[in-house]
């Protein structure tokens, strides 16, 4: 016990993280759209493993989950565990950050905020990369500090974080960015540039090793830097809107999670390192630095408005302000337990109430696959053999969470949101099952025979004899 006591602050916080991300993994299923879509890739990938191309969603989260899909008996709830692990341990490397530059109050203050902070508590319960992407790349952050300034640099942790920067790469492409900028950081440092071409060469190693699989498995590299931009042009809707939309998004995400007061107290915190030309002002640079691009293009492009899972990475970064701006205003204050005690209960409260405003159920931030999935998903599911194939059409993008309700990973199983896909899709496998919600059945299979043996509100299931 005496061994724990210097380190009670951070297991407290740790279990104080753990208790609301697992409170809301119990009590949610997986999330429609891109978590479900996760989801699913991955266990198609564990029933039916192959090299997946380098796209805008690089394949090693499908390769790391998938393998977990086997020991959990799902993908869904492999994705879950991986991320709930992840996003609680994330605590870790950011109480170490701001430990090391603001102080203890500050650290605990950022932790009780960071167990709190709604859309990384969302992100820690979905099949989703942003969790265990920040955890790797804070850790990274944290021994990077921890190695450039130490009386004589630690050669040994700052390689380390290069490597957790290359593997957080493997699972999103803004790692890259940030291997650069802490590159340079060495360079900037004389008594550091010796160390800052290793670093780099430590942080591309599982990026070229990537490369490398891709070349000896298709006969070429696959990957192209311009991929995401194209993705997301293809995105942008033809009518523009003002820049005003784009700013009031912003402003509409940072207002939602993690809210009002902890941005207030982020932006003192800030104000306090800035005027004191602190070390520390460096976090906020990193910070503006990943998100600076995407600002400027959400005002020029349509498709790149921001999401606000895009950013939690960037709102983690500003927690060890918020501490600090906490730190400035409560410091010499009695009652200092009691004013953490009010942000954390405000901050929760800000964010319910905003999150209940924009239709979440009971205030929370994940918004759950429909009971109409569920429905057609429980049907099919006793239903689906190896024999059959099922062909989805993709509603409000509920597709994959109807596939991965009835474990259609495990056979043949696709779903589109086109007439154009879906009648490709119809010739190319032939489905015996299938799910519409306003297309044609008829139209999809051709001249097959097709008898309807389940609907709902919103879904019809058919039957498909050819």
């Amino acid at each position: 016990m005496k061994r724990l006591r210097p380190h009670r602050d951070i297991l407290l916080l740790l279990l104080f993280a753990l208790a609301v991300r697992l409170a809301l993994a119990l009590v949610t299923n997986n999330e429609r759209g891109d978590p479900d879509c996760r989801a699913y890739m991955s266990g198609v990938w564990a029933y039916h493993p192959k090299t997946l191309v380098l796209w805008i969603w690089l394949p090693y989260y499908f390769y790391v989950t998938g393998a977990l899909t086997h020991v959990f008996g799902n993908p869904a709830l492999a994705g879950k565990v991986l991320s709930l692990v992840a996003g609680t341990l994330t605590i870790i490397p950011l109480y170490s950050l701001s430990m090391r530059f603001f102080g203890k109050t500050a650290a605990v203050v950022s932790g009780l905020i960071f167990a709190v902070f709604g859309m990384h508590v969302k992100m820690s319960c979905l099949t989703m990369t942003e969790a265990p992407f920040a955890f790797l790349c804070l850790s990274a952050i944290a021994l990077f500090y921890s190695g450039a300034q130490a009386e004589k640099p630690r050669a040994r942790r700052l390689f380390v974080s290069a490597l957790l920067l290359g593997l957080a790469g493997l699972l999103r492409h803004e790692a890259w960015a940030l291997a650069v900028i802490l590159t340079v950081f060495l360079l900037w440092q004389p008594s550091l540039r010796r160390y800052a071409v290793l670093y780099g060469l430590f942080a591309a190693a599982p990026f070229i090793l990537m490369g490398a699989i891709d070349y000896a498995t298709r006969g070429a590299f696959t990957y192209r830097v311009t991929e995401l931009a194209e993705g997301k042009e293809a995105e942008s809707p033809a009518v523009r809107f003002p820049v005003s939309v784009a700013l009031r998004k912003w402003l509409n995400i940072f207002v939602t999670s993690p809210g009002p007061i902890v941005m207030l107290l982020a932006a003192i915190g800030l104000w306090y390192a800035a005027i004191a030309r602190k070390a520390s002002a460096q976090i906020a640079l990193i910070a503006v630095i990943l998100m600076g691009p995407i600002f400027v293009l959400s005002l020029i492009i349509e498709g790149w408005l921001p999401q606000a899972r895009h950013l939690t990475f960037f709102e983690l970064l500003m927690l060890p302000y918020a501490g600090l701006g906490f730190h400035v205003l409560f410091s010499r204050r009695k009652a200092i337990g009691w004013a953490a005690a009010a942000v954390v209960v405000l901050t929760c409260a800000s964010q319910a109430v905003v999150y209940s405003y924009k239709g979440m159920a009971f205030g929370l931030p994940i918004d759950q696959r429909g009971r109409r999935e569920i429905q057609v998903a429980e049907f099919l599911k006793p239903r689906l053999t190896p024999r059959e194939r099922l062909l989805v059409e993709d509603y409000s993008r509920e597709a994959a969470g109807i596939m991965l309700g009835c474990e259609a990973y495990k056979y043949t199983s696709e779903g589109a949101d086109n007439w154009k896909r879906m009648l490709r899709l119809s010739k190319e496998m032939k489905p015996t099952l299938l799910v519409v919600h306003a297309m044609d059945p008829k139209r999809i299979v051709g001249g097959a025979e097709i008898e309807r043996i389940y609907s709902n509100e919103r879904y019809r299931v058919y039957r498909v004899n050819y």
